[in-house]
């Protein structure tokens, strides 16, 4: 049963089986997005910098130089490996930077901002597919989910290649659901937000090109079907002229394309042949590493086949365990409702988006490295169809004590859930479930926590505030991790520059540092000789030291 927009009624598949009023079924989303936006704005300065970020700060100097030159000053289509990256979130950074109100943040923090805007955008894109498959009451149980999830949350801020993508990417499904609601008779605003969305999301990463074959597909299992008998047959291919199939399989692409190259440069040069070479590098990327993975050390190009169904098993709330076993027991139980209409091909779609990736990411045996964050766009269509499915499973429960059991269950699970984000602050990257691996004390030592150096801010902070100094002597900092990290905090307090001095990592190698902060991966902390003066924790876990070096060593 749908409603004029193509979306399930409210009543379809609400998973408390009620019908809620039209003001609630409007309001508690709207309630949803307006709390999240203000947590964003009270904490977006809370997060530390990463190890990736300088990257993409000077990739976006360059584009706006690339820009502003009309080409001419073209660094950013010859930088080494981020020009093989869109532009699109770089650029936006680069102008929210420069921003007068925003500048009093400083430029990391407002790229923080900005990135955090993508990370709604993905829930919002989660939401709205949700309701397009199972109607209002999924849709937001969707975006609930995605908002508690602590891996895709903590990434939201400083994460500016994975979590834009996994924003425009879901964006991309959506528009494509929508687009194959409309067949055969596909209007041209609609080709138009379809073309938008995947030329967006290829402007964040050429990944975006997997979204090319879902359209195919979409229009496929739409179409084939519809062929068994005389008549359909008649009408489809009536329908389907080759103008029409042009529309699709044309305008989309094109529209998509132009797009991409809007807003990556490096493409903009060569419109085929950069892009392409831009697959080849990304499908052969050769950043080689050492990873603790389940309490061993792997090699970053021979990574298990199980790296990333271990990490999905250990990084993703434990409601989420909860509300996959529901569905497992309900499809077993015969207790799954069935979806109305043909909401059966859309979920199709969404699982195919969020499974394949991953699996031929396998099958080829491609670099993978820090925890789960190159598959981080597989998660919002995934964690729909899990909400989508568990509104269906409760939905079609009888019984009303079995029905509340589980309602309470998943309950207790975001609870649990939401103080855990708030304990672990502003590190939810490092959350590890409960039910698999024991909490981040658990999974302490056999997976790596801060592998990306966000810790340091609050480390250096501590130095800046505890560590004695004296008049005439500039105390000496350093890290493991690259210079930046520290000096940042150290070079934007003009009081903290005058008793403190960030230092490189050459000199910090050479011994010219006093202190040095040191995080956990590789156990970097174990390689600094010296008296260990303060430790960031969450749970007990140490995620940063702060280590006094010993006078004439070297780390």
């Amino acid at each position: 049963m749908m409603d004029d927009g193509g979306e399930a009624k409210s009543g379809q598949a609400c998973w408390s089986g009620l019908r809620r009023p039209a003001w609630l079924a409007r309001g508690l989303p709207v309630l949803l997005f307006v709390v999240l936006a203000a947590l964003i704005l009270l904490t977006f300065r809370d997060y530390g910098i990463t190890w990736d970020e300088d990257a993409g700060q000077s990739y976006g100097q360059q584009l706006a130089d690339w820009y502003s030159s009309l080409g001419r000053k073209d660094i950013a289509t010859r930088s080494d490996f981020v020009r093989f990256y869109g532009g699109l979130v770089e650029i936006i950074a680069h102008v929210v930077q420069k921003n007068p109100p925003l500048k009093v943040f400083g430029p990391y923090e407002a790229r923080h901002l900005v990135n955090a805007m993508f990370g709604i955008l993905g829930i919002f894109f989660s939401y709205r597919l949700g309701r397009l498959l199972a109607g209002p009451s999924a849709g937001l149980t969707a975006a609930a989910f995605l908002t508690l999830t602590p891996v895709y949350y903590g990434h939201m801020f400083a994460n500016a290649k994975d979590i834009p993508f996994a924003a425009m990417y879901v964006g991309g499904v959506y528009a494509i659901c929508a687009l194959r609601r409309q067949l055969p008779a596909v209007s041209w605003g609609t080709l138009t937000r379809a073309g938008l969305a995947i030329g967006l999301t290829l402007a964040v990463r050429i990944g975006g090109v997997f979204l090319f074959a879902l359209l195919v597909l979409a229009v496929a299992i739409t179409v084939l079907p519809g062929l068994r008998d005389q008549e359909s047959q008649t009408r489809w291919l009536n329908v389907l002229r080759p103008g029409s199939l042009l529309k699709i399989f044309a305008f989309v692409p094109a529209l998509a394309w132009a797009l991409m190259c809007v807003f990556w440069p490096f493409a903009l040069v060569s419109p085929v042949r950069h892009p392409l070479e831009a697959i080849q590098t990304f499908s052969k990327y050769s950043w080689r590493g050492n990873l603790l993975f389940n309490g061993r050390v792997v090699d970053s190009h021979a990574v298990p086949l199980d790296y990333i169904p271990v990490w999905l098993a250990v990084s993703m709330p434990d409601f989420l365990l909860i509300v996959a076993l529901v569905v497992v027991l309900g499809l077993v139980l015969g207790r799954f409702r069935q979806l109305a209409g043909q909401h059966w091909a859309d979920t199709l779609l969404v699982l195919v988006a969020g499974l394949l990736p991953p699996l031929l990411i396998v099958v080829e045996r491609a670099t993978l490295y820090d925890g789960i964050r190159h598959v981080l766009f597989c998660l919002p269509p995934l964690i729909t169809v899990l909400a989508v499915a568990f509104s269906s499973v409760v939905s079609g429960m009888k019984r009303a004590l079995p029905k509340a059991a589980v309602l309470v269950a998943v309950g207790l699970g975001l609870l649990i859930t939401a103080i855990d984000m708030v304990r672990l602050h502003p590190y939810q990257t490092v959350y590890f479930n409960r039910i698999v691996a024991g909490g981040l004390p658990g999974a302490s030592g056999r997976f790596d926590t801060d592998y990306w150096g966000s810790s340091f801010k609050e480390g250096v902070q501590w130095v800046l505030k505890h560590v004695p100094v004296v008049e005439g002597r500039r105390v000496r900092v350093g890290n493991t991790c690259a210079s930046y990290l520290t000096g940042y905090y150290i070079e934007r307090d003009p009081a903290a520059s005058r008793y403190f001095e960030n230092v490189s990592m050459d000199e910090g190698k050479r011994g010219d540092v006093d202190i040095v902060l040191a995080i956990t991966r590789d156990d970097g902390q174990k390689k600094v000789p010296g008296r260990v003066l303060y430790r960031v924790e969450r749970f007990g876990v140490p995620l940063c030291y702060v280590i006094r070096v010993n006078p004439g060593q070297e780390f």
